[in-house]
């Protein structure tokens, strides 16, 4: 049981990652206004926050997984979660005026990302992090 909630809090930070990078980036003017931000500037806040929290939870996942081959299933059990960040920021916050535009070019992107890259992305550090709770992987 222990496995299984920890294997769903990743899965769950990885979705919630990976949906703050891609609604920032998608909406930037809705999150602009939302803050009184440049819109510019949100690329860099957004780029900031992720490498942020991408550090504080590989520090965080170190101390707290147990080594288990079964944290590799948050490769796939990402993404269902990313679709529950979507669709409750989505009914929370509003869409923003109309003359703002959303960034098509940069949801094409995040497609692609979300296929090929952020998977692989997401199976190395899990994976070099049951390597190192298991003492098999020295830094």
């Amino acid at each position: 049981m222990k496995v299984f909630l920890q294997l769903n809090l990743i899965s769950a930070t990885f979705g919630f990652l990976f949906f703050i990078s891609g609604f920032g980036i998608v909406h930037r003017y809705v999150w602009a206004d939302l803050f009184g931000l440049p819109g510019a500037f949100v690329y860099y806040l957004i780029i900031l926050l992720w490498v942020v929290f991408q550090v504080s939870f590989f520090k965080v996942a170190k101390k707290r997984m147990i080594g288990s081959f079964w944290h590799l299933l948050s490769i796939v059990l990402w993404f269902p979660y990313v679709i529950i960040w979507s669709l409750v920021i989505s009914s929370v916050i509003p869409d923003g005026v109309l003359q703002d535009q959303d960034d098509f070019g940069a949801g094409f992107l995040l497609l692609f990302a979300s296929i090929f890259v952020y998977p692989v992305y997401i199976g190395l550090t899990v994976l070099f992090t049951i390597l190192q709770v298991r003492g098999g992987w020295r830094r």
